[in-house]
């Protein structure tokens, strides 16, 4: 990898960290574990791998079937938008929602965010 591969997976990366880190320092009530919060981010970023499979499936099966407007429509909500937002909640689901630190309401928001944050 050249520098400016580096520069660019840094770049890539930042902001999902940034965001990760000022959802842990907002949670006042009770403060999940970072290990926890790691999970969740990596949980996400490996919730990538299935989407992207069904998102090559999908949309050489959507341009052959769709015309116009509703190949974008479909493109956009349903083998993009709803895919993904499928795999985030499975990624939650299969590993925050089991963990002992899942104990509150606004758990769910904060192991939500860093899934979403790994997946981007």
């Amino acid at each position: 990898m050249s520098s400016h591969d580096w520069m660019l997976a840094v770049v890539a990366v930042l902001p999902g960290i940034a965001i990760s880190v000022a959802v842990f320092y907002l949670d006042r009530y009770e403060h999940e574990p970072w290990y926890a919060l790691a999970g969740c981010f990596v949980l996400g970023g490996v919730a990538t791998v299935p989407a992207v499979a069904v998102e090559s499936w999908a949309f050489p099966l959507v341009r052959t079937l769709a015309p116009g407007l509703g190949r974008s429509l479909l493109l956009a909500f349903g083998a993009i938008a709803l895919n993904e937002e499928i795999w985030k909640a499975v990624a939650v689901l299969l590993g925050a929602w089991y963990w002992r630190w899942f104990n509150e309401p606004l758990d769910g928001m904060v192991y939500a965010i860093l899934t979403a944050m790994g997946f981007a």
